[in-house]
């Protein structure tokens, strides 16, 4: 993997890590490992989450 031009693309287009989740029970957590959150950040990511409640 390129990790240079991966964070050159996301910089350039907007990079966005999606997470889609559906839950029986509805206002679920989310909880973010800071490794992760380090490496969204070098490659830009932007991080949309979309949860539904069934």
């Amino acid at each position: 993997m390129n990790k240079l031009a991966f964070e050159e693309l996301s910089r350039e287009f907007g990079g966005t890590m999606e997470l889609v989740g559906y839950f029986r029970e509805c206002e679920p957590g989310v909880a973010l490992e800071r490794e992760l959150v380090e490496r969204m950040a070098m490659y830009a990511l932007t991080l949309d989450c979309d949860f539904y409640c069934r």
